[in-house]
């Protein structure tokens, strides 16, 4: 008789690993110190103008940028992250501390508070499932997570142009390597992947269980760094209350919550280079200081690109904007000089890597006036209740009953107003980076409600969170300027006050969306949790428990949720592994990709692959063919779908052969014979199954209509019946039986 690997029933937890429980809360304060040390190693180069708390605010963007130019250029060169990650770290750190020694910083104890305040209620507010679930805190285990990890994962091991191995690649081994395609080949952006393969290596860590301790490290640098969007106006006040406000913001925290690693890297480092930018247009260099302030410019800016390009056009036109409203203050012919510089030091420092972004924002552009803009899964902000939910006076996908919610929509609009007034009253009359940041956001919003890009316009509201807490202090900052005849407590009352009653509307809006990322939440709260209880049930923990029983055992998963296949990708790394319910790894892209590029034609040819992986993929792909089905057989016209079926998933003597099989906390899938209770997944000998389903997902490259009528979502709360769940599925359904008796019956309840 075969063994049973069903190690996840006792839960074990790894000792080691989880000496204390702050030991992930730690991880997290260490990452943000370390990139705030590399930071203001760097603004040494700056002029003395600049104040401490400046440079502080500003360094760890700053240093994200420093340690993505590095870990970048290692990489393309052909290093592995795991051979130079200790050694850069440690090199790094020691040059910083000697450059710091040469012009320390000098604080008072007022701008101690102003900067560690907003980090202590960022901990408290957001970072408190690290301290309850310490590195297995996995939130909504969102898909982009799984795809982050996995390609720091390939970085870990690989460098940046190694194609895959050919054993391992046709074995279905070490599932990172398929991401070659995606991050070389189509140029995506990969600079906080590798920073993630950084961290990683130095805590001994998987990377999806750094993964959110490094996600929250970078919130909170744009927590302290949206601080210093406003310049000259209500004081030392007016940096801590936007730190705040950017803490306690709703739709800010759910960036980390919903793990977009590139967006929160993209916002961190756009907040330090447009308060270095604002900065240095007041200042206006001499000529022997500008080359030093632009090179820093330029360190930055490369932070921004390498991690998220697709912000830069915003910033561009904020940089305009800024410059229209002052030129006539400005010293014209210094600024492009230190633009100039700027991105000079980009091209120089990215080298062709920067080529690869430009040519990532055009694909955006064009996938966008295209009509990719996937309305029907987020079209939270194109209903009236979409500004309640920008204004944190609601979560997203609730509704109220009227009166309510008409009452709440009344009170958005209304604050939409004012705010517009607002950024306008600051762009003319403050000195700030954040108003026409805002206002470009803004623009872009309204354009994009009128053409129905829902995915957009989530993202935007998103993106100017930090921005519009900036506007938000700086136009009350400006108000109480105007009472100069009111006592100073009066002046900041004035300015103090709607900060706190914002913030204490928005804490139990982010509280939600706090209790759906740590499992806190009732049944009916799965909607955004791509992973049922993921945390709550240490998923993480399993899958590696159960990798130690697989170790070079091929392994064949039932589970339908992407999400989940990308994580035991990554923990099944030795092990061949197939997914019987579609192909998840080899789902992209050249083909999409092509047809994106036909509006840009003469970008053609850049995108080729190399010749060993097309030679790879075509002999992997002889092992997978599309099945036609006929799901309309008694009809004049049948009604044909395709699927993608691979022949090495049939039975083949190997007895050694593993399940692994997802319970019904995963899946609406096999519930009269779940596993043990308190048991999300479990592994067992393939030829001991009876009577399995599973779910065969619809042909790779299908378009967006048959990806509809042929799907199998995660589970959600149902509807009709409390405490249960239920799966969006399509229209046409075709499942795999594995392990099958005479006879059968099939029991499916579709409402």
């Amino acid at each position: 008789m075969h063994p049973t690997y069903n190690i996840s029933r006792v839960r074990r937890v790894d000792r080691a690993r989880e000496t204390s429980i702050l030991s992930s809360l730690g991880a997290a304060l260490s990452i943000f110190a370390a990139f705030t040390i590399f930071g203001l190693g760097v603004t040494e180069l700056l002029p003395r103008s600049y104040s401490p708390e400046l440079r502080l605010r500003i360094a760890p963007g700053i240093g994200i940028g420093l340690a993505a130019i590095i870990v970048l250029a290692l990489s393309r060169s052909g290093l592995p992250v795991r051979t130079f990650a200790t050694p850069l770290t440690i090199a790094l750190f020691v040059l910083s501390v000697c450059a710091i020694a040469l012009r320390p910083v000098r604080l008072s104890w007022y701008m101690v508070a102003g900067l560690l305040g907003p980090i202590v209620a960022a901990c408290v507010l957001i970072g408190s499932p690290l301290v309850s679930y310490g590195y297995h805190w996995l939130s909504y285990a969102n898909g982009d997570m799984a795809y982050y990890c996995l390609s720091a994962e390939r970085f870990q091991d690989n460098g940046y142009f190694e194609p895959p191995h050919a054993v391992a690649y046709l074995a279905e081994r070490d599932k990172a390597d398929t991401l070659y395609d995606l991050d070389v080949n189509e140029g995506q952006r990969v600079g906080a992947n590798l920073l993630l393969a950084v961290a990683a290596s130095e805590f001994h860590l998987s990377p999806f269980e750094i993964f959110m301790p490094f996600i929250f490290a970078a919130f909170l640098t744009i927590v302290v760094g949206a601080g210093s969007l406003v310049a000259r106006t209500g004081g030392r006040l007016v940096p801590a209350l936007i730190s705040f406000a950017a803490a306690a913001s709703p739709l800010a925290a759910l960036g980390v919550f919903y793990q977009v690693l590139g967006q929160e890297f993209g916002l961190a480092t756009c907040c330090s280079l447009l308060g270095l930018f604002l900065s240095a247009e007041l200042a206006v260099p001499e000529k022997h200081e500008l080359i030093c302030t632009s090179v820093v410019l330029g360190i930055v800016a490369c932070g921004l690109f390498s991690t998220y390009p697709e912000m830069s056009p915003f910033v561009g036109l904020a940089v305009a904007l800024s410059i229209l409203a002052r030129y006539r203050h400005l010293n014209l012919s210094n600024l492009f000089g230190l633009l100039s510089i700027a991105i000079a030091t980009v091209a120089l420092f990215l080298n062709t890597y920067a080529l690869d972004m430009v040519l990532l924002v055009l694909r955006t552009l064009v996938a966008t006036s295209a009509g990719a803009n996937y309305d029907y899964l987020f079209p939270y902000f194109l209903i009236p209740s979409g500004l309640d939910n920008v204004w944190g006076l609601q979560p997203i996908a609730t509704f109220y009953d009227d009166p309510r919610q008409s009452i709440l929509i009344g009170i958005a609009i209304l604050l939409c107003l004012l705010a517009c007034v607002a950024a306008w009253l600051v762009f003319v009359y403050c000195d700030s980076m954040a108003a026409p940041m805002l206002i470009a956001f803004i623009a872009y919003a309204v354009y994009g409600a009128m053409k129905h890009q829902g995915f957009a316009v989530y993202k935007i509201a998103m993106y100017l969170q930090p921005f519009l807490a900036a506007v938000i202090v700086g136009a009350l900052a400006l108000f109480s300027e105007r009472l100069q005849r009111r006592a100073t407590f009066v002046r900041r009352a004035v300015v103090i006050a709607p900060v706190l009653i914002l913030i204490g509307f928005w804490i139990p809006t982010q509280d939600r969306y706090k209790e759906l990322s740590a499992d806190l939440h009732p049944t009916v709260g799965l909607t955004f949790t791509e992973i049922p209880d993921a945390s709550k049930d240490r998923i993480l923990v399993q899958l590696r428990d159960l990798a130690n029983g697989a170790h070079g055992r091929t392994v064949i998963s039932d589970t339908s949720n992407h999400s989940l296949a990308g994580i035991e990708g990554g923990y099944l790394s030795t092990s061949p592994l197939f997914f019987l319910a579609g192909d998840f790894f080899h789902e992209s892209n050249l083909n999409d990709y092509g047809s994106l590029l036909e509006k840009l034609a003469f970008l053609k040819p850049l995108v080729k692959a190399p010749r060993s992986l097309v030679i790879l993929q075509a002999k992997r792909n002889r092992y997978v063919h599309t099945g036609y089905f006929n799901f309309s057989p008694d009809v004049a016209i049948p009604t044909i779908q395709r699927f993608s079926l691979d022949d090495r998933i049939d039975p083949v003597n190997d007895p050694k052969r593993l399940y692994l099989s997802s319970d019904a906390d995963l899946s609406v899938l096999n519930r009269r014979t779940a596993n043990s209770p308190g048991t999300s997944l479990s592994l067992k000998p393939y030829d001991d199954l009876t009577n399995r389903l599973a779910f065969v997902q619809e042909l790779p490259g299908s378009t967006s209509d048959e990806e509809l009528k042929v799907r199998f979502d995660q589970l959600e709360p149902d509807l009709f019946f409390r405490d249960h769940t239920m799966s969006h599925a399509g229209r046409y359904l075709l499942f795999r039986v594995t392990g099958p008796t005479k006879p059968i019956r099939l029991v499916l309840d579709v409402t």
